[in-house]
């Protein structure tokens, strides 16, 4: 996936005030990118427990991770799956035993989730901050957001082959129309928006549309 070309320009969203809210497990705020434009860091607790020749990580939004080899690296690939490459911008602390189940470890580690947006053309591009010609599409953990992207989103053919595009935009006459696709497209997918809060994921507020 790429980004638009810096010469695509859509009109910002008005800002929509609205309280952060809860996903199942974890803090996640409500994707309203106005003005901060960047996802904000999110702290985790990472449970790794040994059983059956493997370590095994405790569930988050939706997904486990384990490995043969340490509870850390267990802990690491889980922290990889939410945070994606920016894992590293808080680092793996492995807390000090609390005495609980035999086998346990606890890592606590902190990093930004990941933000899809896209511009004018529709290209579907993501980060962890939104250039300022792109329009924010959604935000959540790597693993799943980039599965609901491939999922959503039309798959490009000709010259976008490999690409991602949002539907209705490439089609739309002018900006205007841009955003009403953009629109269109969450509310459509927000019609399941219990199921993607499960799974950390917020598709942003924009007027008209419904998450």
């Amino acid at each position: 996936m790429r980004a638009a070309p810096d010469s695509a320009r859509m009109a910002r969203p008005a800002r929509a005030d609205r309280s952060p809210q809860l996903a199942a497990l974890n803090l996640v705020p409500e994707l309203d990118l106005t003005e901060a434009r960047t996802s904000l860091p999110l702290p985790l607790e990472i449970t790794v427990r040994y059983s059956a020749g493997a370590y095994n990580t405790n569930q988050v939004f939706g997904f486990r991770s384990s490995s043969t080899s340490s509870a850390r690296q267990a802990a690491e690939a889980q922290a990889t799956k939410v945070y994606g490459l920016h894992m590293s911008e808080g680092s793996l602390m492995q807390l000090p035993s609390t005495g609980g189940h035999l086998g346990t470890d606890v890592f606590k580690v902190s990093g930004r989730l990941l933000i899809a947006w896209c511009g004018a053309s529709g290209l579907v591009d993501v980060g962890h901050v939104v250039p300022d010609d792109a329009m924010p599409i959604a935000m959540g953990p790597r693993f799943n957001l980039l599965k609901e992207l491939d999922v959503a989103c039309r798959h490009g053919k000709g010259p976008s082959k490999g690409l991602l595009l949002v539907p209705g935009i490439p089609e739309a006459p002018n900006e205007q129309e841009g955003l009403r696709a953009l629109r269109a497209f969450i509310q459509w997918r927000c019609i399941g928006a219990k199921k993607l809060r499960s799974l950390g994921i917020t598709y942003a507020t924009y007027p008209g549309s419904t998450s």
